[in-house]
């Protein structure tokens, strides 16, 4: 059986064949930092994968940034930002990517000390990086406008009173221009969290998926740029993902959603759909009974690639990234990870995260 191209076994007999770089193989994805602490649950651990046009997967696994040097090929990792890395989106141009990263230790009102995400671009020439904006709160799910000039995100509310489940507020819809200025607030408060963040329709339209008062999931959309109130768009959907163009196909679609299905004896699975810009559901396929934690549909559109957690692999549950061939009921395995259990940690503000220590200045012998 001819294994797919980016079968973890292919990846590691090609990283054998590269010397002048970051080999990054799955042992070592293990190895990354605990940053993050409970009061950034969504960021404590994961296995996420985004493509570049040219067909490059790239992964944010554990908190590192890891990219393919050519489709298929091996993953180096592009720089060590010793703090974990979540919410990567590549540049349209392929040259760069946003990202948020828990670097920075903030104090917010009350004298409470966190570890933030925040915004950052890099450039992946160089791996040089600078921070996006000047805010000192918590930013998450950026994504760049169509022509690479603008980026649009979510950022936490003001600081109104500590807590565990909730130490930052509702986000609101931000948008800032490449260079860090021009940023304008999009929204009010809506949400948290953000269950995916997108821009589709020719950057006509942002989706976005969050829980309503029920607790139940759906995709709602934004007008941008003008921003304003959001609309129901997809019921119980949730991860908006936008079609590449060679991706779309002919029935219309523009977008992925994950989408809840509940049987009659109140099972719950997941489908993954396809969607017209006015929310109409053209197809569906039943993906896992676990719940999707990340969508990557490729350029050309033979694949999508998701990711779940199986808590019944490994000591406490394992990440799994999959691929769905296009015309296929069939999923393929790529990548499991070990989930880091964020209850073995204690509070930021009680203690600094591993990848604190991991950084220039830190004491001798700790890097």
């Amino acid at each position: 059986m001819a294994l797919h191209p980016r079968h973890p076994f292919l990846a590691l007999g090609l990283s054998l064949l590269v010397s002048s770089c970051v080999i990054v193989d799955r042992p070592l994805l293990g190895l990354r930092s605990i940053a993050g602490g409970i009061h950034n649950r969504r960021q404590v651990s994961g296995l996420d994968a985004f493509f570049f046009a040219d067909g490059r997967m790239g992964l944010a696994a554990n908190g590192a940034l890891l990219v393919e040097r050519e489709p298929g090929g091996v993953r180096v990792r592009l720089a060590d930002m010793f703090a974990d890395i979540d919410d990567v989106a590549p540049s349209p141009d392929g040259l760069g990517v946003v990202f948020v990263s828990g670097r920075e230790q903030i104090t917010a009102g009350g004298g409470h000390n966190d570890h933030v995400f925040q915004l950052y671009l890099m450039e992946l020439a160089t791996g040089a990086w600078r921070r996006l904006g000047t805010s000192r709160r918590a930013e998450l799910l950026p994504c760049f406008t169509a022509d690479g000039r603008r980026v649009v995100f979510a950022r936490r509310a003001e600081y109104a009173g500590w807590s565990l489940d909730n130490p930052w507020g509702p986000a609101s819809l931000f948008v800032i221009d490449v260079d860090g200025s021009n940023e304008r607030r999009l929204t009010e408060p809506l949400a948290y969290p953000l269950l995916g963040l997108q821009l589709v329709d020719g950057d006509r339209t942002i989706l976005y998926g969050a829980r309503d008062d029920a607790g139940v999931a759906n995709v709602y959309a934004v007008d941008f740029p003008e921003g304003g109130s959001p609309r129901l768009l997809v019921p119980n959907a949730f991860l908006p993902t936008a079609l590449p163009e060679g991706a779309r196909g002919e029935d219309g679609a523009h977008f992925l959603v994950a989408r809840t299905v509940r049987d009659e004896d109140g099972g719950v699975s997941f489908s993954l759909a396809r969607c017209a810009l006015d929310g109409t559901v053209l197809s569906e396929r039943e993906l896992s009974p676990f719940e999707p934690l990340s969508i990557a549909p490729s350029p050309d559109g033979n694949e999508v690639l998701w990711s779940d957690f199986d808590p019944d692999l490994g000591q406490f549950g394992r990440y799994r990234l999959r691929s769905l061939p296009k015309g296929s009921r069939v999923s393929i395995e790529l990548e499991t990870l070990e989930y880091r259990n964020p209850e073995r940690y204690k509070p930021l503000d009680v203690i600094r995260p591993l990848s604190w220590w991991f950084r220039d200045g830190a004491s001798p012998g700790s890097r």
